[in-house]
């Protein structure tokens, strides 16, 4: 097991530095592996995405095939950055197609006030498509 005593002492070649940052002050961090894991994060995080469609538009927000908008979202992270990248992810490849879709319609959504907003994945990325 590499630990950060052999990381200054080996590769950087200054344990004096571990010395004055104290060996207790430093918090290892492990990569996430488990793709469950991951799974369960950002469906976690889709539940207040939903909330504030809800909130602000009165829209019910349905993830048709969850897994598969998961797995699409997923793709989008880079586990090297860490759970953190999940928010990126559903940012760029949720979020940002959502709102642009919404304000495409911002005409008709007034008409499909308390309806459900389906999301699907599709061969473009996802597809959004409102349901009475």
């Amino acid at each position: 097991e590499f630990t950060a005593k052999d990381y200054f002492d080996n590769e950087l070649k200054r344990p004096e530095l571990l010395g004055r940052i104290g060996y207790n002050n430093i918090v290892p961090f492990n990569f996430i592996q488990d793709r469950d894991f991951l799974y369960k994060i950002a469906k976690s995080k889709l539940k207040p995405v939903k909330a504030g469609i809800q909130e602000k538009y009165k829209l019910e927000l349905e993830f048709v095939k969850e897994m598969d908008v998961i797995n699409y979202i997923l793709a989008g992270v880079d586990t090297a950055k860490g759970g953190r990248d999940i928010l990126n992810a559903i940012n760029d490849r949720l979020l940002d197609p959502l709102a642009m879709f919404l304000f495409e319609n911002k005409n008709d959504l007034k008409l499909y006030r308390n309806c459900t907003l389906n999301v699907k994945v599709n061969k473009e990325g996802l597809a959004f498509e409102f349901e009475d």
